[in-house]
């Protein structure tokens, strides 16, 4: 099959693979410009928390290696109180 684009208006072909789906323009008969569109990732959905707070006392390990995302994990301000009287302040780092 010969098929050979207008210069007004270019061809346009779409190739899909398991992994990877690819694009190409042919503007003139010499010229073909080919490129990757989109990357698929492979992975199982991670069904942890989004939203976290820090521990003050133990490590957190959100298992998140090799997991698909769907949204960004959002670390919390750790909580911080702070009270004064006439002697000084007292700071509270952390849940009371």
């Amino acid at each position: 099959m010969d098929v050979r684009p207008s210069t007004a208006t270019p061809l346009t072909v779409s190739i899909s693979t398991n992994r990877q789906p690819l694009s190409a323009n042919i503007t003139k008969e010499s010229q073909i410009d080919i490129g990757v569109t989109n990357y698929y990732a492979t992975g199982s959905p991670y069904s942890g928390e989004y939203v976290i707070t820090p521990s003050t006392t133990d490590d957190q390990n959100l298992g998140t290696k090799g997991k698909l995302m769907s949204d960004d994990i959002i670390v919390s301000k750790i909580p911080y109180y702070e009270t004064g009287n006439e002697s000084g302040y007292t700071v509270y780092i952390g849940n009371l």
